[in-house]
């Protein structure tokens, strides 16, 4: 979901948001643009998380873009749910 779930929306599920976009230059102008992406995945189990958490990780490797990094992965439990933050960056 982008930025936001309903708060009826079973588990396991996972938002995104966009947390920054900007170009990277050369002396000749724009090199590429980097994308900073944050998904954020959020399970009732934490066999679940880690599950589900891999499986979010394989479906961005797929994303045809020029590279991409995953910069950071936390964990956390917040409001009896396990939740993992997934900080990527895309370069196009």
């Amino acid at each position: 979901y982008p930025i936001v779930a309903e708060l009826t929306t079973v588990k396991p599920f996972s938002v995104y948001k966009i947390d920054s976009q900007r170009p990277d230059y050369t002396k000749d102008g724009i090199y590429e643009w980097v994308h900073s992406v944050n998904i954020k995945i959020v399970c009732d189990k934490y066999d679940d998380l880690l599950d589900y958490t891999d499986r979010v990780i394989n479906a961005i490797n797929e994303i045809e873009v020029d590279d991409m990094s995953i910069s950071q992965i936390t964990e956390d439990y917040i409001d009896d749910e396990y939740v993992c933050d997934v900080d990527v960056e895309f370069y196009t």
